[in-house]
């Protein structure tokens, strides 16, 4: 999959974070609020990323169909950067890809903005379940000014771990 994203090595677009560690990036993360796909689930959604030596990375999507967390499920997905600032990435899920990119990161990586590059779709992440409201809100201010439509974001409902 490396192959792919060095023959697109695209431009990324000026209101991305302007360059991701990977490493630094990999780790778990909490969905904290998005705009999400039609499909996508609203319980204790977190991913875990895992880089490998080829530059890929795996993700383990976990969520629960139910706000208490009993039924809990792992959808196995890859992701790889599109550019050599690794601030864009295509995500596979099953034979759909996903192209997105980090709009912004905590020099800490402790919380990301990201979103489709259509800006139909958008996520805040964070390493702990919950987030500075804050925080939140710049993140939000941010979206709504590149033209995501921030009174259609859902916060998602994550269980106390």
């Amino acid at each position: 999959m490396l192959a792919e994203s060095q023959d697109i090595n695209l431009e990324p677009p000026k209101h991305l974070a302007k360059e991701v560690d990977l490493e630094r990036y990999s780790g778990k993360w909490y969905v904290v609020s998005h705009l999400p796909f039609e499909s996508e689930p609203k319980h204790n959604e977190s991913e875990f990323y895992s880089l490998r030596p080829d530059g890929t990375i795996d993700i383990d999507f976990e969520f629960s169909k139910d706000e208490a967390g009993k039924e809990k499920r792992v959808v196995k997905q890859t992701m790889w950067p599109l550019n050599k600032e690794h601030n864009m990435m295509r995500h596979r899920i099953g034979e759909t890809t996903i192209d997105y990119g980090i709009v912004d990161i905590d020099d800490n990586y402790q919380w990301a903005v990201i979103g489709t590059l259509d800006k139909k779709h958008c996520w805040i992440m964070s390493r702990k379940p919950k987030i500075d409201p804050q925080v939140k809100e710049r993140m939000l201010d941010k979206l709504n000014i590149l033209g995501f439509e921030t009174s259609k974001i859902e916060d998602v409902c994550q269980k106390a771990e």
